[in-house]
């Protein structure tokens, strides 16, 4: 892989197409969010004291009833909402890392997040000294915020 400044003493050309393989290499093409491989890169960048995994609610269920065109908007609406709670890029990292699901890597934990993203079941946790064990507690949150969901008709909250 070649560095930024490697990249900027090429060609235009040819620097403007490797920075543009780069990005399609680390860019989820629906959502303009990292996807999977451009959050795994970027985790470590820098210090994030909060995990927060969003799984959409009903996906499936508008895949079914109103097509794949239709889901996909879904997807695009909540990667919309997201980037709308978490404004600055210096303080957080926003993913969608699956099908229906996304991460955010953050330096704060919004007020009234649920309120705001009704469309998701999320969890979150607090970052102590390991990323990951902290994304899968935040997972482990969220599928527990799922559940009550679907067994009670509850309202979004998050399970932290």
């Amino acid at each position: 892989m070649l560095t930024q400044t490697q990249i900027s003493q090429l060609p235009p050309e040819i620097a403007a197409y490797i920075r543009r393989l780069e990005q399609d290499a680390y860019i989820d093409d629906l959502t303009g969010l990292l996807n999977r491989k451009g959050f795994n890169q970027r985790k470590l960048t820098d210090r994030w004291r909060y995990a927060i995994v969003l799984d959409m609610d009903d996906l499936k269920c508008t895949n079914d009833r109103k097509g794949h065109a239709a889901g996909d908007a879904l997807i695009c609406h909540g990667a919309d909402a997201i980037r709308k709670c978490f404004r600055r890029k210096s303080d957080a990292i926003k993913a969608r890392v699956g099908g229906d699901e996304f991460i955010v890597l953050s330096s704060y934990l919004p007020l009234n997040l649920a309120l705001k993203l009704p469309m998701f079941s999320i969890g979150a946790a607090e970052i102590k000294d390991d990323i990951d064990a902290a994304i899968a507690l935040a997972d482990k949150r969220m599928y527990q915020c799922k559940e009550r969901r679907k067994a009670n008709g509850q309202p979004a909250t998050i399970a932290a």
